[in-house]
């Protein structure tokens, strides 16, 4: 039975840290229990007609022959900014670099039956010959 509990553990722990980087890196004020709460998912098309403002990560340390692009979750609080961004899909070493940018965009409130709400949506970068675009498609 003891032999069976470290067993346990040992496979709990090499499968903890693929599971914590395929939820993406929390910033500060990224709870699960904010990703759980804001349960409006909003399409690409209105997230760019409510966007006031946006960032893009810097690229200048990067190797311009390579290719990446970054699925960023964002959750927009009642307000229009940004309170919380994790990167979900990509290269992992720049889900960091990518959701400190997305915490900077700013949008207009989403008006749900008259009153603002908290959503949540995708923002994706692509990192590509050096330089670097931030939209809501995948390409």
């Amino acid at each position: 039975m003891k032999a069976l509990r470290i067993s346990f553990i040992l496979i709990l722990a090499n499968v903890a840290p693929c599971f914590a980087q395929q939820q993406g890196q929390a910033l500060d004020g990224c709870t699960p229990q904010l990703r759980s709460e804001t349960k409006f998912i909003i399409a690409p098309g209105v997230m760019q007609g409510l966007l006031l403002k946006k960032a893009l990560p810097d690229a200048a340390d990067m190797d311009p022959s390579k290719d990446f692009t970054i699925k960023v979750m964002v959750i927009i609080d009642e307000t229009g900014a940004v309170r919380c961004a994790f990167g979900i899909e990509g290269a992992s070493e720049l889900y960091e670099r990518s959701a400190r940018t997305a915490q900077q965009w700013k949008f207009k409130p989403y008006i749900l039956n008259g009153k603002p709400v908290a959503v949540k949506s995708a923002v994706y970068f692509h990192f590509s010959k050096g330089r670097v675009e931030g939209n809501f498609s995948t390409k």
